[in-house]
């Protein structure tokens, strides 16, 4: 019933099972793993960090698995334990140097921290190296487009973010970023 749930994106209704999942078999890293994924799109990052975390203690196998990691350091950087989650990500690329998921935190993380050329070398490699579909490679056009949003290199904003919905029209900081400049025209 619970994974029923969280596959259909009923992840309110979800939650109840996966906790019971967990109270009946607390030794079970998937029951975890699954119990904060859906905590991580209820967005509650914490939750999420304890759950991984967990998963980790139960299966060494989990901390040699990069998107397991990456799963950790996105919900630690949620959880705005950006020191702790740039450490996950760094493990992540130790084991898969092209993951896509950790050069994006580690770029994000870079952004948030005000280290912009940093993040921009990120996801650049990302862009150049590691985005292997489409989707991918518009999340990295997204991101270099925020980048240059934030940093109010306008028309570079437009070009990357123009870039990403070519690639996925659906890109939803791509949309978001384009609208804001246009709102900013518009005044």
């Amino acid at each position: 019933m619970a994974l029923a749930l969280y596959a259909t994106g009923r992840f309110t209704e979800a939650l109840p099972h996966f906790v019971a999942v967990v109270g009946t078999w607390p030794k079970s890293p998937h029951a975890h793993y699954y119990l904060g994924h859906t905590y991580m799109a209820l967005e509650r990052p914490k939750d999420a960090r304890h759950e991984f975390l967990t998963v980790l203690k139960l299966d060494r196998e989990a901390s040699r698995d990069p998107e397991v990691l990456c799963d950790m350091g996105q919900a630690c950087k949620e959880a705005g334990s950006l020191g702790e989650a740039e450490g996950y990500f760094r493990r992540a690329l130790r084991l898969d140097a092209l993951s896509y998921r950790a050069w994006h935190g580690l770029g994000s993380i870079a952004a948030a921290q005000g280290r912009k050329t940093v993040a921009r070398r990120h996801f650049e490699h990302m862009l150049a190296k590691c985005a292997r579909s489409p989707r991918e490679r518009a999340g990295a056009h997204a991101a270099l487009g925020k980048l240059a949003l934030e940093s109010g290199d306008v028309d570079e904003a437009r070009i990357e973010f123009t870039k990403a919905l070519q690639l996925n029209p659906a890109n939803s900081i791509a949309l978001t970023g384009l609208r804001r400049l246009r709102e900013t025209n518009a005044r």
